[in-house]
């Protein structure tokens, strides 16, 4: 419930400050509610983004997802930064770049994986391809990796 409380006063915090910076620019605003409209109309969930740290002779990635979390202390919000290790199976992945190839499958992938450790990762949640609306958050080349099936 409080963690709910904070959400709201900050996103109260951040109206507040949009509206008032409006009477100057109303551009931003703007902005915003495009970028909003289109995450609604985005078929997927976001993709997890992770760091690949290491690939074993089983062909299982371990790989760490690093996520903020918010406390309140003494009256005022702090952003602790967190960490989790997870492990899957990446015999089955499907793997693509954004911005080149998609679909491509096995060990050749894995190996080139492999070879340029640690490496930025995105997971899709729901097993498909990403969704085009979040290609445009990053940068071209950065590898996207879906299972059919959860891993």
């Amino acid at each position: 419930m409080k963690k709910n409380v904070v959400l709201l006063s900050i996103l109260a915090c951040d109206l507040f400050l949009a509206t008032s910076a409006l009477a100057q620019d109303p551009k931003p605003l703007t902005e915003a509610v495009a970028v909003v409209n289109q995450a609604l109309e985005a078929k997927t969930p976001p993709p997890e983004l992770a760091m690949l740290t290491a690939i074993d002779e089983n062909l299982r990635g371990r790989y760490t997802v690093a996520y903020w979390e918010t406390q309140v202390k003494d009256g005022s919000v702090v952003w602790i930064s967190k960490a989790v290790e997870k492990e899957a199976n990446l015999e089955f992945a499907v793997f693509q770049a954004i911005g080149g190839k998609k679909g491509v499958k096995g060990v050749k992938a894995i190996e080139s994986l492999r070879m340029r450790l640690p490496v930025p990762i995105l997971i899709t949640k729901d097993g498909k391809e990403l969704d085009p609306f979040y290609e445009t958050f990053y940068r071209p080349g950065v590898v996207v990796i879906s299972y059919p099936s959860k891993p």
